[in-house]
């Protein structure tokens, strides 16, 4: 959906810059390799550690879903906290907007889980930051 936006210009172009420039490829490799170490999925983040920008895509693509941060959130969680996987939100739709949905619905709650698990309310990142691709710092 961050494809459907209109480019921002002005400020608004300046402080996303600004954002965008605080995005750190190394822990987002790290990050992503430590997902990879806890669940078991093969990511491939050695393919892409050589460039900002490819780093930040595969960031973002390897999340936008929810699918391996729910998978995250239940292999740290006890059990009795975990995410069912047989739930409508983890259903693929072929409607692109109901798909659109449950992917935002995955994320809010990875994110509903990690404050239920103790995360402070204040630390965890807003689900449409990383959907929309808007600061994935």
């Amino acid at each position: 959906m961050a494809s459907l936006r209109a480019s921002k210009s002005g400020s608004a172009r300046d402080q996303q810059a600004k954002v965008e420039s605080s995005f750190d490829p190394e822990e987002a490799t790290k990050c992503l390799a430590w997902i990879r170490e806890v669940t078991g999925e093969p990511i491939p983040v050695e393919s892409v550690v050589d460039n900002k920008h490819k780093v930040s895509e595969f960031f973002y693509r390897t999340l936008k879903d929810g699918l391996l941060l729910c998978n995250l959130i239940n292999r740290v969680v006890p059990e009795d906290m975990q995410i069912s996987f047989r739930s409508q939100t983890f259903k693929k739709s072929n409607n692109e907007a109901f798909e659109s949905a449950r992917e935002r619905a995955r994320i809010e709650l990875f994110v509903y889980k990690c404050q239920e698990f103790g995360v402070p309310e204040a630390l965890p990142f807003q689900p449409d930051s990383l959907y929309e691709k808007t600061n994935l710092p």
